[in-house]
């Protein structure tokens, strides 16, 4: 086996042990996810998922993907029966309707691209109430996994570099995912300002 069929394999990994931490935490309270959150990561990555491996043509370029979406669902589970569940804020819906026009150009164009393209623009703005939390100290969240993640993403990347085909569109999903995790686990290194 190539080393980049290795990395692919590698980066799968990573991705596991780093949802298995999240979800260790979870269920020991010390994380507390919302629900709401997780069913939408859930959809955008099962949906990310298809239209990447359609897109990229490349079982090891999209073994991230498939452990992802996995797991996402998994952890949406997790959260519904540890965590809360908090209505959709209009982000949320913003997120959903962009996922659903994601939908309707796969389908419509025929192009697994164009759609999973869409789709990074969702999953990127599906960070920014994570974000907002930590930034107003209102989230919890152990930067472990999400540097796990990050690292994880990282490797993809160099998967996708290793087996190249010319397609710069490969590059956006691992991108995005190191830009989205990382951002979270730095956030996540702030200390929480105290109260006077």
């Amino acid at each position: 086996m190539d080393s980049a069929k290795i990395l692919g394999i590698l980066a799968g990994l990573i991705q596991i042990t780093a949802f298995i931490l999240y979800n260790k935490g979870t269920l020991k309270k010390q994380n507390h996810p919302n629900a709401s959150t997780w069913f939408l990561w859930a959809v955008l990555s099962t949906l990310n998922c298809v239209t990447y491996f359609i897109m990229s043509d490349d079982f090891f370029k999209s073994f991230i993907s498939i452990v992802s979406s996995t797991a996402c669902v998994a952890t949406f589970f997790i959260a519904l029966k540890t965590g809360r569940f908090s209505k959709l804020g209009k982000l949320d819906y913003v997120i959903g309707v962009i996922g659903l026009c994601a939908i309707g150009v796969w389908w419509a164009y025929r192009s697994a691209t164009f759609g999973n393209l869409i789709l990074q623009i969702c999953l990127i703005i599906s960070f920014i109430p994570i974000y907002y939390g930590l930034i107003k100290n209102d989230g919890n969240e152990k930067p472990l996994p999400w540097f796990l993640w990050t690292i994880a993403y990282s490797v993809a990347m160099a998967v996708v570099f290793l087996r190249w085909q010319g397609q710069l569109q490969d590059l956006a999903y691992p991108f995005f995912g190191i830009l989205g995790h990382g951002g979270v686990g730095f956030l996540s290194l702030r200390k929480p300002k105290k109260m006077s």
